[in-house]
């Protein structure tokens, strides 16, 4: 639980930074002109995946997350996504299912571990 719970504006700015990472993750995960099966199927997790921010940021004031590395891996993009979930609450008006979001993050990142970048 966060001590310190984070304004409206805060979530959507970590949700919104969220949907950044997950983008660039499904770009550079598709990088590669003929991807094997695990990368297709992480692929295709990212992009499911990806829904839940889109949609809590859907019924707000579009939030861009901050620039990040782009030499970051897919991996790497994967933490820290699952890194800002812990800062929002379980449960909120923007993403009401946080916790869903975060234990998808972890079968991503599962997923990407066994991929050989």
């Amino acid at each position: 639980m966060n001590p310190h719970p984070l304004s409206h504006e805060d979530e959507l700015r970590a949700i919104g930074e969220i949907s950044a990472l997950l983008d660039r993750a499904y770009d550079q995960t598709w990088a590669i002109e003929l991807p094997d099966p695990p990368r297709m199927d992480l692929g295709l997790g990212i992009y499911l995946v990806r829904a839940q921010p889109y949609l809590a940021l859907s019924t707000a004031a579009p939030v861009l997350g901050p620039e990040r590395d782009d030499h970051s891996g897919v991996p790497a993009l994967l933490r820290a996504a699952e890194r800002l979930t812990r800062t929002l609450p379980l449960r909120t008006a923007a993403l009401p299912d946080a916790a869903e979001l975060a234990v998808d993050l972890c079968d991503l990142i599962r997923d990407a571990d066994r991929i050989p970048w």
